[in-house]
């Protein structure tokens, strides 16, 4: 697990992989306070559920696609080959 995966984001960014991942993520002001909001889910996250494991780097990348809708987030499962049914219902509770 990367301990700090906003920093390797904008080491990408710097980079131009971000692109590579999807046109549509641009590391903005708001994506990086929005990363830093998921920063703190995960941590609540981490603290109430020890034993359930998942790959904090998907939450990053998926949350970093929300922003274009949820075809650009069923787009980037499909790419990576996730499991993403609510797709649609995960982007509209993303924007309430």
């Amino acid at each position: 697990m990367e301990p700090e995966p906003i920093q390797a984001i904008e080491r990408m960014d710097e980079f131009d992989l971000l692109q590579i991942i999807s046109p549509e993520i641009r590391l903005t002001a708001d994506l990086k306070v929005l990363f830093e909001e998921v920063r703190g889910v995960l941590s609540w996250f981490n603290h109430l559920y020890l034993e359930e494991p998942y790959e904090s780097w998907k939450v990053y990348l998926a949350r970093a696609d929300l922003r274009p809708g949820p075809k650009a987030l069923q787009a980037l499962g499909r790419d990576f080959k996730w499991r993403l049914p609510r797709a649609a219902e995960w982007w509209r509770r993303g924007r309430e």
